[in-house]
């Protein structure tokens, strides 16, 4: 029956049929007419709505398989999302664990290489210190070596006025001897004449 008042239904057929009896047996109702048309009629009405009822169910049905379809579809597309997605995640982490890996090595570096600049600064400034005592000593010995040079010239100017003023003296007491010498030979010539 389509109508959601049965009993409105039932009044009618009864002022139209006749008497309509219904038996409830267990949890069945029955409705028991009183002539083959009305039972006709009614099984006809029935049939009909059955064939509507089962019409509309069939859609309903088709209806939830198209949606259920879509479902699975979207079910299906969800999880290879979530796989795609999962494998993304896993090879980000792996890059990101890589990446961790190279920069902590990276860091050791750099701090290995900061530790040789700072020794490498250290031994410039020892050995800028270094050359600037070394120009310093540098400077005071090439102002010695001048003195030096300044002397050796005045030594050996010295030494040749010197072994000038000796071969002078060598001369003169060659001649002095000279003259001894003759005058040992001849004394006699010399007390003469004085």
């Amino acid at each position: 029956m389509k109508e959601k008042k049965p009993h409105k239904t039932f009044l009618k057929w009864a002022e139209t049929y006749g008497p309509i009896y219904s038996i409830k047996a267990g949890y069945n109702s029955m409705v028991i007419l009183n002539s083959n048309e009305v039972a006709k009629e009614t099984i006809g009405q029935a049939y009909e709505d059955m064939q509507t009822q089962n019409q509309h169910l069939l859609q309903q049905v088709a209806e939830r398989d198209d949606y259920n379809i879509k479902l699975v579809s979207e079910s299906v597309k969800t999880k290879q999302g979530q796989s795609f997605l999962l494998s993304e995640k896993q090879a980000l982490a792996k890059q990101l664990q890589q990446v961790n890996t190279s920069l902590g090595s990276l860091r050791l570096r750099i701090a290995h290489n900061e530790e040789q600049l700072k020794v490498y600064i250290t031994e410039a400034l020892k050995s800028t210190q270094e050359d600037r005592r070394l120009v310093v000593n540098l400077e005071t010995v090439k102002w010695e070596l001048a003195d030096a040079e300044k002397e050796l010239k005045w030594l050996k100017s010295a030494v040749s006025s010197s072994e000038k003023e000796y071969e002078q003296i060598q001369r003169k007491m060659d001649e002095i001897q000279n003259e001894l010498d003759n005058e040992r030979c001849f004394p006699v010539t010399i007390f003469s004449t004085l």
